[in-house]
């Protein structure tokens, strides 16, 4: 802080300035091999109570002389956001509620605050006495309430209900100092405060800064800050550089585990006036993990274990009564030197700390889901819950949940996590494939403070059965005789009920399809007897064999051969379109006898004296009578089942236009088919019999 005036401390710490930056030189290379310089001279050459760099809600802002910056990637690029009414006015403090609402304290007493994320600023409140001076601000529950300590070395602290409209004093000592106000939960805050060169203090408000309760607990005189997680308020730490009121030499870290009752050191660190090394700068930041404290001539110090041990992480340093350190997480941390340049770690100055993020302390189980589910798009979906458990001082406010990726319709929030994580939160997820392979996604989570909690999403899509029809060639010896086509399937693994077409050469004579149990199975034959529809129930299929016959006679005509496709295969099951995938059609090429005469025979049997026959009565539930409108001696009588099995056979002599009686006795109820040769010639007759 600055107790003395501003021209009287320049010329008393010129020459230990000078001293300060060669020693940074000195040390830089070793001290920042794990920092990254991403802001090169950013915020200009740094003065006492000058420069403050701070994070919320995913933005990081740094403020120095006549200038203010944001960065939305964690430090990595910053753009301008200075207020034009700042003038040759110096930023001492930066504090913001939420992305867009935030205010910067000046050395000169002036209260800047911007709702468009500093697009736009103006002047709430002006600091009185002489000099005047905002050292810090606080906003308690909204944007609306916050506190500005300030006034002739900040004697005062100055509250508003209106976000800068009206203010009220609720704190004042005559030569005072206020130099911050750290906000806790709700209406309550904490801030130090005594009268300069005595012990300073913490008091405490609960009642949005009406009334303030001090607490028994002091340290030294000249601690520029302190710092306070609200998600263990207990602990406070108080940074005292102790250098322009000596006191007793020694620049310290103050720790208190009961918010001020009572203080231990930390830390503590020789003073060498002389050189100008007064080591710490007065600047903290912490998180849920660990506590940072700057210092001018070895960089960053670290403490994991509340404040009890401390190591040097590097960085930067900086002249004292500075705000230049702003932890993101744990291990991405941001600092300025004394030139103004920023410096960016992104693993703790090269000890990271393990499973940090800005929502530290948060468990994800499990870490990824639907790893091991393998379903296709027909199956029921998979619902799966993701718990999100911690400890959290307050809720987090969920500003965006959703599923990315290029399989992200594959998955859906069944439960949503709602508008925040308290700490025992779940979320339940749906996995339904619209494809097979490997389904990419992830489910996001997105905080208010751009924070992102990511699983993966590992699903697979099964894939399609591929299934078809099968056939077989054949060559026929016989004039007139029969081919029996076999319908067989390959690829299913259960009987499904199968639709298929059978399409045929016109010159082929058909008969039907059966099934192997001789079921009759053709449904519709068109009028110009070039094809069928086939129905084979899920009863009638077979796995591995044939499951169904098809039966032509065959006569010759012409050298060539007759084909039969069986085509426009269709699965009956409302599962189908996502369970099978269907392969080509099948075709059988039918060949007829070939060579010298054949064709003469054939015309004649069909064309010129091809006898009569007629079958009575048809249906039968007894014998049946031959009747030839030839005589016909020695004509052999053949009879199949539905599938071509031959079950009699006898010769009997036709006369004609006699009947003649054939036995029927001992066979099943069922179709059959009588093959006879009579003069010459061969004729099927189908016969239905009934018992």
């Amino acid at each position: 802080m600055d107790k003395k005036s501003e021209p009287e401390v320049r010329t008393h710490l010129h020459s230990r300035a000078i001293a300060i930056l060669v020693l940074i030189a000195l040390f830089a290379p070793t001290l920042r091999a794990q920092w990254q310089a991403v802001a090169p001279a950013l915020l200009g050459a740094q003065r006492l109570e000058n420069g403050a760099i701070t994070f919320q809600s995913g933005i990081a802002w740094a403020g120095s002389m006549q200038s203010v910056f944001m960065s939305s990637d964690s430090g990595r690029t910053w753009s301008n956001r200075s207020p034009t009414s700042l003038g040759t006015d110096r930023v001492i403090d930066i504090v913001f509620f939420d992305r867009n609402t935030g205010v910067v304290c000046t050395f000169f007493g002036g209260v800047f605050r911007t709702d468009d994320q500093g697009l736009s600023w103006r002047e709430v409140h002006r600091a009185s006495g002489k000099p005047t001076t905002a050292y810090t601000c606080a906003f308690l529950g909204s944007p609306n309430n916050f506190l500005v300590s300030g006034g002739g070395g900040g004697e005062t602290i100055d509250v508003t209900r209106d976000g800068g409209t009206t203010w009220t004093t609720t704190w004042q000592v005559a030569g005072g100092t206020a130099p911050q106000i750290r906000g806790l939960l709700g209406g309550s805050a904490l801030a130090l405060v005594g009268s300069k060169g005595a012990s300073l203090h913490i008091i405490k408000t609960t009642d949005y800064g009406s009334t303030w309760t001090p607490k028994n607990g002091t340290i030294d005189f000249d601690s520029y800050s302190f710092g306070v997680n609200i998600c263990d308020p207990d602990y406070l730490y108080a940074i005292n550089e102790e250098g322009t009121t000596p006191i007793n030499d020694r620049s310290e870290i103050f720790v208190s585990s009961d918010q001020g009752n009572s203080w231990r050191v930390g830390e503590s660190m020789a003073i060498n006036r002389k050189t100008g090394q007064t080591f710490f700068c007065g600047s903290v930041a912490l998180t849920s993990r660990a506590v940072f404290a700057q210092t001018s001539t070895d960089g960053i110090h670290r403490s994991t274990d509340k404040g009890v041990t401390w190591k040097s992480i590097g960085g930067p340093g900086a002249i004292f009564d500075t705000r230049l350190v702003c932890a993101i997480n744990s291990n991405i941390i941001l600092a300025a030197d004394n030139a103004g340049t920023i410096y960016r770690t992104i693993n703790s100055g090269g000890d990271s700390l393990p499973g940090v993020s800005i929502a530290e302390g948060l468990a994800i189980n499990p870490n990824k889901l639907f790893a091991s589910d393998s379903l296709r798009s027909c199956d029921a979906p998979v619902i799966a819950q993701i718990r999100i458990q911690g400890s959290l001082c307050q809720p987090l406010k969920v500003a965006h949940e959703f599923i990315s990726g290029i399989n992200a319709i594959d998955y859906g929030i069944s439960q949503s996590i709602g508008d925040s994580l308290r700490g025992s939160d779940s979320v339940l997820l749906s996995f339904r494939p619209l494809s097979s392979g490997a389904q990419r996604g992830d489910y996001v989570i997105t905080l208010d403070d751009s924070t992102q909690i990511v699983v993966p999403l590992e699903g697979f899509g099964k894939d399609l059965v591929g299934v078809g029809v099968l056939s077989a060639n054949m060559n026929l010896d016989t004039i007139g005789g029969f081919a029996q086509v076999p319908i067989r399937f390959k690829g299913f693994t259960q009987p499904e009920e199968i639709q298929l077409t059978l399409n045929f050469d016109k010159r082929l004579i058909y008969n039907s399809v059966h099934s192997l149990a001789g079921v009759l199975l053709d449904t519709v034959i068109n009028s110009g007897q070039t094809s069928a529809n086939v129905t084979i129930p899920k009863n009638e299929m077979r796995l591995d064999t044939n499951s169904a016959i098809a039966t032509f006679i065959v006569f010759p005509e012409g050298d060539d051969c007759y084909d039969v496709s069986i085509d426009s295969m269709r699965v009956i099951n409302p599962n189908a379109i996502c369970t099978y995938a269907i392969g080509p059609s099948a075709r059988s090429t039918i060949c007829p006898p070939r060579g010298c005469g054949i064709m003469t025979i054939t015309k004649f049997l069909l064309y010129d004296s091809l006898p009569q026959l007629f079958l009575q009565p048809n249906p039968t539930s007894g014998d049946v009578y031959l009747t030839s409108s030839v005589n016909a001696i020695g004509s052999t009588v053949e009879m199949y089942d539905a599938v071509g099995r031959e079950v009699g056979r006898t010769v009997i002599d036709l006369k004609k236009n006699m009947a003649e009686k054939i036995l029927l006795g001992g066979l099943r109820t069922g179709s059959y088919f009588l093959r006879v040769t009579v003069a010459g010639s061969v004729r099927r007759i189908r016969i239905a019999l009934m018992q």
